[in-house]
């Protein structure tokens, strides 16, 4: 496995991305990996001839006073991980490098990323378009793979290679979660134990309004009431959004249909921000 943070250096490594025959993937990560992110890398070193994981905390994902220095970082047990599941590359970027003082070109999208964690994060989504469109662009990988419980993200970021024109696909791959029901996320070193049990009650609710659907309920008012009404029985949980929306558009439905559609909820666990959804 070998480790660059400079474009310079990834100018120089590029034929050894780049082989005529062979498959490039790419695995895009804020680091702190967790089983979330070893699911995602394993399952990509077996779709792939070369793997490439890129291990960035984004700052134009962070508003002012989301504490984007507080996010958790663990570089070499990063790394060792990476390495242990075999991956090829490791991208470390600068970050004066891709965000110098002056930098001012970001990349919006209007449709698929306007609601939901749009709304209460205006300022996420063109972060995370902008470094990705980069990702895209400087290494042109065949797959990029993510999990599920980004669903609005993935959403974006296929919007913007199909309007864009990016020659790539994104493969998706289900949530990984902790006994609890808990979809792991680095964040979560964050809760107490009191925290992470009524954290653990975000897939409760999104479970029981699965469970509505599969019991042949098919009204959105019904089941987000359901989800709402379990949320709100969590003392230290407060809802900021629950969606039941078109997987692709994740525009709202005005019937449940199977398979295209999921509930989405991000919630405030005291003072952490946590997002999650399952697909009905």
């Amino acid at each position: 496995m070998e480790t660059f943070s400079s474009i310079a250096e990834l100018s120089k490594l590029k034929d050894h991305f780049r082989v005529p025959g062979k498959t490039l993937g790419l695995v895009s990560t804020g680091g702190a990996l967790h089983a979330g992110h070893r699911r995602l890398i394993e399952t990509a070193r077996t779709e792939v001839d070369t793997l490439v994981v890129c291990i960035f905390v984004n700052p134009k994902e962070f508003s002012l006073h989301e504490k984007y220095e507080r996010y958790p970082r663990h570089k070499q047990a990063d790394l060792e991980t990476c390495k242990e599941l075999g991956v090829d590359w490791v991208y470390c970027p600068q970050t004066e490098e891709l965000f110098p003082n002056d930098y001012s070109t970001y990349i919006g999208e209007e449709q698929v990323t306007y609601d939901l964690c749009g709304q209460s994060r205006a300022h996420y989504f063109p972060g995370v378009l902008t470094v990705m469109a980069k990702y895209l662009n400087l290494f042109r990988p065949d797959i990029i793979f993510f999990g599920q419980k980004d669903a609005q993200k993935v959403a974006g970021i296929r919007r913007m290679i199909r309007d864009l024109h990016f020659d790539t696909r994104i493969e998706v791959y289900p949530t990984v979660r902790e006994d609890s029901g808990l979809a792991v996320d680095a964040r979560n070193e964050w809760f107490s134990p009191q925290q992470a049990i009524d954290a653990a009650g975000v897939y409760e609710a999104l479970a029981a309004g699965k469970a509505m659907v599969d019991k042949g309920i098919r009204n959105p008012d019904r089941i987000s009431a359901e989800v709402i009404h379990i949320l709100s029985r969590r003392r230290r949980i407060r809802i900021i959004y629950v969606a039941i929306v078109h997987r692709d558009t994740m525009a709202p439905v005005r019937e449940v249909i199977p398979g295209e559609t999921l509930i989405a909820t991000a919630v405030w666990v005291d003072e952490v921000r946590m997002i999650d959804n399952i697909i009905l």
